[in-house]
């Protein structure tokens, strides 16, 4: 943990010359049939468990690739793949310092950077190693639903940062970037240094502030009071750290495979193919190159994706479509019947007002006679056709007694 220490103290310039150079690690390199042996088509950085870590196609920085995050393929099989030839060169390494011997593959989205510690599949040398993957997409809700997914950085309090060109950097979220970020955060404020195996100060910063300030290195042993620090925060737990899950997110599924390779009768013919010196190789590194070479082929096993896609239980067109489902199930009502009990409504209320304003005006005064000529009928008092001298009497309502005007005849009882 000592060295660890002193190793990320220096800048990562530094970093990067103490690891495996380009030209030694990556011999050979294929694209879909064409050469991508050229270092300006990858981005390198360093990492503490790795050493130099070298990313093709990647879109997280600018540079000099043209067709950086935009290669595509829709040809599946290891015929159609993207191939390296590596050199682990375990001389060149101190003894000590090194447990193992290999390299590692991470397979990431182009505008992410790879969590190489996380996640990955460590290749074996003197073996030719075959990674099919298959691609996945996963979309949530964002709030007011349970899952409250972020759309990028914007939403989250941190964000990733380049001290050098004192700008963000176009790199997507991620959860396990954001939470890295905010436990580094907190160690150099409780600690005053920062963990040697989280993200890098000098990559991200606070959202609204500037960068964090320079800080050393935590020194991780046994003896140290950062140790004793850092367990401590750890163990509080109390830290807390918005970094939700992202809203699209794209993933890929990796199946491995591999044989022993080169065989010792092919391994004059690789030498020949990679245009090593021969002679050289036959005196110094020939019985150690194949220890120290291994073939790594990646390609898609299937063109197919699979896509998760969270929907709301229940939207506003299928609330309104249940509730009125379950109103004309349980209650009978109809569209129609709705309708109808509108005007009923309406009805009722013009009889209401209607009463209440006859109410108002009080009782009506009547002359005598008057309810009775009214209850008369139309034809009441003419003369019919077959009227005659004699006297005629016409039926008049119970009670009641008309006497028609006078006439010059005298009436005979």
């Amino acid at each position: 943990m000592r060295f660890l220490a002193h190793y990320m103290a220096l800048p990562e310039s530094v970093r990067g010359e103490i690891g495996l150079s380009f030209e030694d690690f990556i011999i050979e390199c294929s694209y879909m049939g064409s050469d991508c042996g050229d270092q300006r088509l990858f981005r390198t950085v360093t990492s503490p468990q790795y050493g130099n870590c070298y990313t093709f196609n990647s879109n997280v920085t600018e540079s000099e690739d043209l067709y950086a995050g935009m290669r595509e393929t829709s040809l599946t099989g290891d015929m159609f793949s993207f191939s390296l030839i590596l050199n682990m060169k375990e001389y060149v390494y101190p003894p000590s310092r090194t447990a193992s011997l290999g390299a590692r593959i991470v397979v990431h989205n182009p505008d992410q950077v790879p969590a190489v510690e996380q996640s990955g599949l460590n290749l074996y040398p003197q073996t030719t190693t075959s990674v099919a993957i298959d691609q996945w997409s996963v979309q949530r809700l964002p709030l007011p639903f349970e899952a409250g997914c972020a759309f990028g950085w914007k939403e989250v309090d941190y964000e990733p940062y380049s001290r050098i060109n004192d700008s963000s950097v176009h790199e997507m979220y991620s959860v396990t970037r954001c939470k890295s970020m905010c436990l580094q955060d907190a160690l150099i404020k409780t600690c005053g240094c920062f963990h040697p195996l989280q993200a890098a100060p000098e990559g991200f910063r606070r959202r609204g502030d500037a960068a964090p300030p320079v800080s050393p290195p935590c020194l991780l042993t046994t003896e140290s009071d950062d140790l004793l620090c850092v367990r401590e925060l750890f163990e509080r737990q109390n830290t807390t750290c918005h970094c939700p899950s992202p809203c699209y997110e794209t993933g890929y599924n990796a199946q491995q495979s591999m044989t022993m390779w080169p065989r010792q009768s092919y391994l004059s013919t690789l030498i020949g193919r990679l245009k090593l010196n021969f002679s050289s190789l036959l005196m110094e590194d020939a019985e150690r190159l194949p220890q120290n070479i291994l073939e790594l082929k990646v390609f898609y096993k299937t063109l197919d994706v699979q896509r998760i896609l969270q929907t709301p239980k229940y939207s506003y067109i299928s609330l309104v479509s249940s509730v009125g489902g379950a109103m004309s199930l349980y209650l009978g009502i109809s569209l129609v019947m709705v309708a109808e009990l509108f005007e009923y409504l309406i009805l009722l209320a013009w009889a209401v007002a209607k009463f209440y304003t006859k109410s108002r005006q009080g009782p009506r005064k009547v002359q005598p006679g008057a309810e009775l000529a009214e209850n008369m009928p139309e034809d009441f008092g003419k003369v019919p056709p077959s009227y005659t001298a004699e006297t005629t009497l016409y039926p008049v309502p119970s009670k009641a007694l008309y006497l028609p005007p006078k006439s010059p005849r005298a009436l005979k009882w």
